[in-house]
């Protein structure tokens, strides 16, 4: 029946897995019954995605989280149907991921010999065999259509300009474009390089237009119908575009307005869209007349330009794909004179789909180790020859820098590359390595795969965190990690980080930051100080912040490996103030909804300076003193009932132990409030975000860290702390702490003495009753 069978979908971004799953749970799910889900990247609630439905989505990174335990989880060895869209995509930035979980399928189904069918979805490419031979298919089962070979047929134009500047030749481009949109009178989408351009673009066509006389010639419905759909947009240069039939999209803009333009532009009602090329994978729209701006982005951080990918290419040019009839659509394809003929060579001919992993072995060399999937470096050779990689050797020697494709020849090219890889792995204390052959996850190691971080953030963290780095030190650290790599920096940056920098608190210091990890800082404290970055940006700063949380766990994990107490604290603190949007001077009723500074000042002139001191006015008294109407006031109650109110009940082992002796604390948590811990509430973080809790025993006079214990906090939770007593024999004044990722004023603290003596004397007294 349809609940015994298990189809996981990877799809190459996010945007298409909730595409997908939108579409697929209107189909699949209503029609055959079966439960439909998308993987969310927390694996606790993944395992439950997995284990209770049928038709699993995920990114390659989620799968891959998921999938790399698959000894424990019977759930990934049930897999029946795996299913790969956009397998061309190896040769992509994202490509060594999907080579690792599909070549990981493969191996799955070779060890528990459950059937599994491997499809793999992509664009043409040179060497499909290699492919089909990869994930097992036989060559009746292998299909490789020309890029002619297409339902709606396309004539593809390639325009050539010979401006050396790359600004001056954009806008030499939007004139033959807007002759191009008039001659065809189709629905047209145009892909430019960023948001500035698509802007200057929709300026200069909206021109063209009112200079012939025809304001209104891209407009195909009432303007009084568009009314109500332009009171949705903020924008006004946008909704004075839209007005006239033309519309631009960019990462800034609400989903909502985006979903609000393609439905406008999917029923005609307006001609022409203009999008950043960063948008291609999340389009849900087609066009009969598509035109490619410029093939290329300029990086300002390497002082030159930097071509799209060719899947990219290739994807934009895909929306030339008319859904109303077959007659032939048109994709014109803008560039510099010179990369022409090098482009038409690209999109006629197919070029194979070659490997990345080698560059990216590193991570899932040490995250295999971690589970023991490889034990030493010879496994770690057989682990590389299920990869598409080994497959390639022979193919194309020169690219991968093989001296000849004989058996010798590519033993010791696999034998020097993991030489490499774990050398590198242990120089970053990530894994061990004995008799030079037997590999061990160290700590480090454990870290990186757990929160699936690069193992060069870790190797960052560890060597750059001290015993007394503060909030500013541990915010310099974290925008140096390499998951910001991908941050895009243009011309436009600097210009967009100046008065950012002028308004936030914290210096950045010129001399320790690069372009990209001061972007991240001003970014970050721009989330701390709640200010407003411009629409463009606001999409990059979300995922900035979502990265950063699971970074400062890793960093709590790292210090706390250390034993270092004050830059764990920090650590756990920077979590609520990058969750809630504040700085630690701010006032936690500041996390309240429609609270203002002003607000909160005048509260706190009232002697009410927490979240429950409001809960507990009388309903007139909060009436009067926050001055905010029926609906504003119900939120606000909504909030402070929902925020966690958490019994805290401890018993301890013993007053009194020997140096160094086992301690321990039993610890009774309960929740008194009724909100949900899977859903953290916050005007601030983009997204769903689960809360995090951990238990710590430290001695602040010494700075150490003698015990740490994250909890799952749902109702009622019983946990035992076990640590050391102090090696200093006397008394010691020790706190327990009760630490939240993500809100202010959540906390708890308890201090407890505990006396250590250096000689065995009397027994340790009996603890005492709970202490509350």
């Amino acid at each position: 029946g349809v609940d015994a069978l298990k189809c996981v979908y990877i799809a190459p971004y996010e945007a298409v897995v909730k595409y997908q799953l939108e579409k697929w749970q209107e189909i699949i799910q209503s029609t055959l019954g079966a439960r439909v889900m998308a993987l969310s990247g927390e694996t606790a609630l993944d395992l439950k995605i997995l284990q209770g439905s049928n038709v699993i989505l995920s990114t390659p990174q989620n799968w891959d989280m998921i999938s790399r335990r698959w000894r424990h989880r019977k759930s990934v060895q049930a897999v029946n149907l795996f299913i790969v869209d956009g397998i061309h995509l190896v040769a992509s930035p994202i490509g060594p991921c999907i080579e690792v979980i599909t070549s990981r399928m493969r191996y799955i189904s070779k060890q528990t010999e459950n059937p599994l069918r491997i499809v793999g979805l992509g664009s043409t490419i040179a060497n499909a065999r290699d492919i089909s031979e990869w994930i097992g298919a036989k060559s009746h089962a292998t299909f490789n259509f020309h890029y002619s070979a297409r339902p709606v047929p396309l004539q593809v134009e390639l325009l050539g300009f010979d401006s050396p500047f790359h600004e001056s030749r954009l806008e030499s481009m939007v004139r033959p474009a807007y002759h191009k949109i008039v001659q065809k009178g189709a629905k047209t989408m145009i892909f430019v390089p960023s948001w500035k351009v698509a802007r200057m673009a929709t300026v200069e066509l909206l021109t063209f237009s009112a200079a012939q006389g025809k304001e209104k010639q891209f407009l195909n419905c009432a303007e009084e119908d568009l009314q109500e759909y332009l009171q949705l947009v903020d924008d006004k240069a946008l909704a004075h575009a839209l007005s006239s039939g033309v519309a631009y999209l960019h990462e800034g803009l609400s989903q909502e307005v985006q979903a609000m333009i393609q439905q406008l532009f999917r029923v005609g009602a307006i001609q022409v869209v203009i999008a950043t090329a960063s948008l291609v994978w999340s389009l849900q729209i087609n066009a009969d007349l598509v035109i490619l701006m410029g093939t290329e982005k300029f990086q300002h951080h390497i002082s030159s330009a930097s071509d799209y990918s060719l899947a990219d290419v290739q994807q934009m040019i895909g929306k030339a794909n008319s859904l109303v009839d077959t007659k032939p659509c048109t994709a014109v394809v803008m560039c510099q004179t010179s990369r022409k003929a090098q482009l038409l060579k690209f999109l006629q001919e197919p070029l194979p789909a070659e490997s990345y992993l080698d560059h990216f072995l590193h991570d899932h060399i040490c995250a295999e180790t971690n589970v023991k999937m490889i034990e030493n470096k010879q496994d770690a050779v057989d682990y590389v020859t299920w990869t598409l990689y080994y497959r390639r050797l022979n193919q194309n020697p020169n690219y991968y820098n093989l001296q000849g494709t004989s058996h010798r020849h590519i033993s010791d090219h696999l034998s020097e590359l993991i030489e490499n890889v774990v050398s590198d792995l242990e120089n970053a204390k990530c894994i061990a390595v004995e008799d030079d052959m037997d590999l061990f996850v160290l700590n480090l190691g454990m870290i990186a795969t757990h929160y699936y971080l690069k193992y060069t953030t870790i190797e960052l963290f560890s060597s750059s965190i001290t015993a007394k780095t503060k909030l500013k030190g541990l915010l310099q650290i974290l925008c140096n990690a390499s998951e910001f790599d991908n941050v895009a920096v243009s011309a436009e940056t600097e210009d967009f980080l100046r008065p950012l920098l002028r308004r936030i608190p914290i210096a950045v210091d010129e001399r320790l930051y690069n372009l990209q990890s001061k972007k991240v800082n001003v970014l970050l404290q721009s989330q701390f100080s709640r200010l407003q970055v411009s629409p463009e940006h606001k999409a990059e700063q979300n995922d900035t912040v979502r990265k950063a949380i699971r970074l400062l766990h890793a960093m709590v994990d790292i210090v706390s490996s250390s034993g270092w107490l004050q830059p764990a604290l920090e650590a756990m603190e920077f979590c609520q103030l990058l969750t809630q949007g504040l700085w630690t001077k701010d006032s936690w009723l500041m996390q309240l909804p429609h609270f203002t500074k002003e607000l909160a000042a005048k509260c706190a002139g009232e002697e009410i300076t927490g979240v429950f001191d409001v809960l507990d006015l009388d309903d007139a008294e909060r009436e009067d003193l926050l001055g905010m109407d029926k609906k504003q006031l119900a939120d606000v109650v909504d909030y402070a009932e929902a925020f966690p109110d958490i019994e805290l009940n401890y018993e301890i082992s013993a007053k009194e132990a020997n140096c160094e002796e086992p301690v321990q604390i039993q610890v009774l948590l309960e929740r008194k409030s009724t909100g949900n811990p899977h859903q953290v509430r916050s005007q601030a973080f983009p997204g769903q975000k689960s809360e995090v809790w951990w238990l710590c025993v430290g001695d602040t006079e010494t700075n150490e860290l003698l015990a740490i214990k994250r909890v799952n906090l749902l109702q009622k939770t019983k946990s035992l702390l076990e640590f050391s007593a102090p090696s200093v024999p006397g008394k010691h004044t020790l706190t327990l702490y009760f630490m939240c990722d993500s809100y202010l004023g959540a906390d708890q603290e308890y201090t407890f003495d505990l006396a250590t003596s250096s000689a065995a004397g009397p027994g340790p007294s009996s603890g005492d009753a709970m202490e509350e």
